[in-house]
């Protein structure tokens, strides 16, 4: 499922590669990627060997391929921060940039994925339906078994935490911006529990049915799981929660003092420099 993109939109490109400790992590990204798929899949050594080349194959792709797409949209979205008022459409647009960039690593890596769950023996379907469990009890424990007032204060601490790593020390208005943000939002914790659920039980019919001529396709549909595919209850969440959002992050932006946007303009630049290193550099 995708990852939820309330998130300051310029930390979804920029913050998960950001440093010195961010570029090695890239380099190793395809060691991390088989340890993750290796929690939900047990397989055999043969098959483990056989998996490590492929995601060999898809980080290669990903750094030749992706990462200058990368690069271009920094670019645009170093332009539109120089704009003196932007607008939450400005901030719709880098949503809808990243989801294509997350849309493209999906297209690429789905069939592979596909193929694999395809392969799997009986006890190896039952261990990826008992993780899968497992990451269910975690999410309700994490955000769902806890009062309303409790998750809106987690969620005003997150958010202030990751402003401040963008632009430096927030002033009042800023400050004030998060805490109505903070109230505004409806809490997704739920709906997002019966979507992944109504996904799981997709995943396990189409497995049920593996026989079939297009079973294959069916899984790649279900990756994508685009906005027509999630339940109502997702949809609605998301239709009142990207609005408040994307004019939350124009504000917060258009708020920022000049020495706070230098700190912005200072660590895009780092940015920018550090994804052009990992386009280049050898794995």
């Amino acid at each position: 499922m995708k990852k939820n993109l309330f998130y300051p939109a310029l930390l979804c490109l920029i913050l998960a590669l950001g440093g010195c400790s961010q570029k090695f992590a890239y380099k190793f990204a395809d060691w991390w990627v088989e340890k993750q798929v290796l929690s939900y899949l047990d397989l055999n050594r043969e098959q483990r060997e056989q998996l490590s080349l492929q995601i060999d194959e898809l980080h290669s792709w990903h750094q030749q391929q992706e990462l200058p797409r990368y690069l271009a949209l920094l670019d645009e979205a170093q332009q539109r921060l120089e704009q003196e008022q932007l607008q939450a459409e400005d901030m719709a647009w880098l949503e809808a940039q990243v989801t294509e960039l997350w849309g493209n690593l999906l297209a690429k890596g789905g069939p592979m994925a596909a193929d694999w769950l395809l392969a799997l023996e009986p006890p190896q379907l039952d261990h990826l339906y008992d993780k899968l469990g497992q990451d269910n009890q975690e999410l309700r424990e994490k955000y769902i078994e806890k009062t309303e007032p409790e998750r809106r204060r987690r969620a005003e601490k997150q958010m202030s935490k990751q402003w401040r790593k963008l632009i430096g020390r927030l002033n009042e208005p800023q400050r004030a911006y998060i805490k109505n943000w903070s109230q505004q939002f409806t809490p997704s914790g739920e709906s997002q529990l019966l979507d992944k659920l109504a996904w799981q039980q997709r995943l396990s019919d189409i497995l049920a049915r593996r026989d079939s001529s297009n079973s294959r396709q069916q899984l790649l549909d279900l990756f994508k799981h685009e906005r027509e595919d999630w339940v109502p209850e997702r949809r609605e969440s998301w239709d009142k929660n990207s609005p408040i959002y994307q004019q939350f992050a124009a504000d917060m932006i258009n708020s920022a003092s000049p020495k706070q946007r230098g700190k912005l303009r200072k660590k895009l630049q780092q940015y920018r420099q550090l994804l052009e290193d990992l386009a280049t550099e050898p794995l």
